[in-house]
C-alpha cells in the first residue's frame, strides 16, 4: 500500500510557466489590460526574458486575461454646411 506524500513539487516546466504567468500578468497590469501577447512578449524580453509569443498567449489564456482590441477604423468626414451633393450621369 503507497502511501500518501504529500503534495508533489513543481516540475522544472510548471515552475518556469508559473513563473512566467506571475510576469506576464504584471505586464499586463502595468499596461492597464491593453496589451496583448505580442506587445507582453516583447515587453518580457526587453526584460531580458526569453519566450515565445504562442507560450505567452497560451498562458493568458490559461490565466483568462486578454488584450484589448484597437478600435476599427471609421472614416470621419465632415461635409461643410452649404455644399451640394455631386449628381452622376447615367
Amino acid at each position: 500500500m503507497a502511501k500518501y506524500a504529500g503534495p508533489a513539487a513543481l516540475t522544472p516546466r510548471q515552475q518556469r510557466r508559473a513563473d512566467l504567468a506571475v510576469r506576464i500578468l504584471d505586464v499586463h497590469t502595468d499596461s492597464e489590460g491593453t496589451y496583448g501577447s505580442p506587445r507582453i512578449t516583447a515587453e518580457l524580453r526587453a526584460r531580458g526574458e526569453t519566450v515565445n509569443e504562442k507560450t505567452v498567449a497560451a498562458i493568458m489564456a490559461e490565466i483568462g486575461i486578454e488584450g484589448i482590441s484597437p478600435r476599427t477604423f471609421k472614416v470621419r468626414t465632415t461635409v461643410p454646411p452649404g455644399a451640394r451633393a455631386r449628381r452622376r450621369r447615367p
